[in-house]
């Protein structure tokens, strides 16, 4: 995964909102602090979903600071190779 770059702090004491929607369907949601990077809040909401396929949707508030993102991703279900 890439190490993105918004212009937006993030402190482990801001509370995070999240959730993560893909075809029309929310994946994940959840509310959360100890966070230091957009990377981190991506690797849970992933997580969190399991497998997916498709284009995807991460909006991503922080209540703390007052701001709020959407980011557009893309995932694929990977195959174990045999």
């Amino acid at each position: 995964m890439t190490t993105m770059n918004f212009n937006q702090t993030m402190s482990p004491s801001d509370l995070i909102m999240a959730s993560l929607e893909c075809n029309g369907k929310e994946l994940v949601r959840f509310s959360q602090n100890n966070f230091s990077s957009i990377d981190e809040v991506v690797r849970a909401a992933f997580s969190a979903a399991g497998h997916f396929a498709g284009l995807a949707r991460l909006t991503v508030r922080n209540a703390t600071q007052g701001w709020s993102r959407a980011i557009a991703l893309a995932s694929r279900i990977r195959l174990n190779a045999a």
